[in-house]
């Protein structure tokens, strides 16, 4: 191949191929139109792309150009004499006595024509047929195409190709698929050289690599490793981190001649480093729709029960963040009450059946919290709860928490909170707690409270069932049965909140329950 003459390469320069791309963005041309255009030589793409395009159809006007270029000037009209000069006999490019695409010639004898073309002639310039192929052929040589997979090419025929040079060689891809992967980026000609390509047509199942992943959203782990050229071991050592790990290992830039083993480093001293808390649910809705930080203030400064109102649906829009704004807005506006029954909530939220209601409302408050706080979902949600149910009825009751604890985890306070809250009396306690909390620093929130109540002077209740009684407005009956239990019955009958519509059968239900 050395001793042979090597026409240049007739691949489209940069300044066409831009003027193409915008050729096919301006006119919104389809993927076929697309296609067809680009497979075509330089003198067709020049001669398509010189006029403007009109009409509803534009990629069939196109079309329909790229045809009549096509059958109005001959392959014999490609200037072979711009490209290589014309050439004898002896100047065309052969490999092992072997045109490209044509069975070896007897020894001495030029190859065959093709059919309807005629002989060469014994001496003189080669007809345009030879022209055109050797063209062909001494662009894709130049390049690094063998056109006899049976005899390997040489070595320095491999030597200084770059990674997409020598997988279009191993792959014996056309030129139209190895512009394409050129233009693509980083990642994604990695992604797409990665694994072998298998088939007759190679060049299609490659295309149909570059059009599936152009479609997908980009891999940031992969756009990482082939922005920085790492090795498989690194991009494999960096997937199998949590995220938190793969956020802190990406967020700088890697510097240094050998980046995988920076890389691999930065591995290394996250994975030693606790993992950071757990995000609430409202910082997760703010993260996954991208709010700003008024949002988040408005969504924090609500109560419980409407910030799952709010985010119970999905956003949708392009401006998130005034879609949910609006939500707030709509939820603050109108009065939301809390539902007085949440077994009855549940049940009909999720259309359960009589027996299942039934069965929770025979389980403890707390089983029953437990039950409801995770999403139904199946076709038969009566079996999945009733399953629910089965599993928890099933384990060792656990000891209830009392109301300081559960305050406590609701609104996140620290250590420091909950020691103050419970240095104080049962009846402070619950002046405390008695009214939502709400603000960024929760924490210091409560503390003003503790500080405001204990400032004040405060006798203690001389009757804390009176007091009790008179708070949640029972009735005779009730403070007669609340009476006579024992008082360490009574205090655990008084120390949760009273809710619903009858609260005098709810404190009815607590005696019965505690006289058990």
């Amino acid at each position: 191949l050395s001793k042979m003459a090597r026409p240049r390469s007739r691949s489209p320069q940069r300044p066409l191929l831009e003027t193409l791309e915008a050729f096919i963005h301006d006119n919104g041309l389809d993927s076929k139109c697309e296609m067809a255009l680009l497979e075509q030589p330089e003198h067709i793409q020049r001669e398509v792309i010189s006029h403007f395009v009109t009409g509803a159809n534009k990629s069939a006007v196109v079309m329909r150009r790229i045809r009549e270029a096509v059958n109005s000037r001959p392959v014999s009209a490609i200037a072979a004499g711009e490209s290589i000069g014309r050439q004898s006999h002896a100047t065309l490019v052969y490999s092992d006595g072997q045109l490209f695409g044509q069975p070896p010639p007897p020894p001495g004898q030029p190859p065959p024509p093709p059919p309807g073309q005629p002989p060469p002639p014994p001496c003189g310039n080669p007809p345009d047929w030879m022209m055109a192929q050797a063209i062909s052929v001494g662009s894709r040589l130049e390049r690094g195409y063998n056109p006899n997979p049976n005899v390997a090419l040489a070595p320095e025929a491999v030597e200084g190709l770059d990674r997409i040079a020598r997988f279009v060689l191993e792959n014996q891809l056309d030129e139209t698929v190895e512009r394409s992967l050129r233009e693509q980026p980083a990642y994604l000609q990695r992604i797409v050289m990665e694994k072998y390509v298998t088939g007759i047509n190679k060049s299609a199942v490659v295309m149909r690599r570059i059009r599936e992943l152009r479609s997908m959203p980009p891999d940031p782990i992969a756009v990482f490793s082939a922005e920085h050229d790492l090795d498989d071991t690194v991009e494999q050592a960096l997937r199998v981190q949590p995220p938190h790990v793969q956020e802190q290992v990406m967020a700088k830039y890697v510097t240094g001649q050998n980046k995988s083993a920076v890389v691999m480093r930065r591995i290394r001293d996250a994975a030693v480093q606790p993992a950071p808390p757990p995000l609430d649910s409202v910082a997760t809705f703010v993260l996954e729709n991208q709010l700003d930080s008024a949002v988040e203030q408005s969504l924090r400064s609500l109560a419980p029960h409407l910030q799952s109102l709010v985010m119970e649906k999905y956003v949708t829009g392009q401006n998130r963040s005034a879609v949910v704004m609006r939500r707030i807005r709509d939820v603050t506006s109108q009065p939301v009450s809390v539902p007085s029954d949440p077994v009855a909530l549940f049940v009909e939220e999720n259309q359960l059946d009589a027996q299942v209601d039934q069965a929770l409302r025979a389980l403890p408050v707390d089983v029953q919290s437990q039950v409801m706080e995770k999403y139904v979902t199946g076709n038969n949600k009566s079996a999945v709860v009733m399953r629910r149910i089965r599993d928890m009825a099933s384990q060792p009751a656990k000891a209830p928490l009392d109301a300081v604890t559960v305050f406590v985890q609701d609104n996140q306070l620290d250590r420091v909170v909950e020691q103050s809250l419970r240095s104080l009396p049962p009846h402070l306690q619950g002046q405390v707690m008695e009214k939502y909390v709400t603000g960024q620093n929760r924490s210091a929130v409560v503390m003003r409270r503790i500080r405001d109540i204990t400032s004040q002077p405060a006798s203690l209740p001389s009757d804390p069932v009176a007091v009790f009684v008179e708070e949640n407005q029972l009735d005779a009956q009730v403070e007669h049965a609340l009476r006579a239990l024992p008082v360490d019955l009574q205090s655990q009958v008084m120390e949760k909140y009273v809710t619903g519509k009858n609260k005098s059968a709810v404190v009815m239900r607590r005696i019965r329950d505690a006289r058990i």
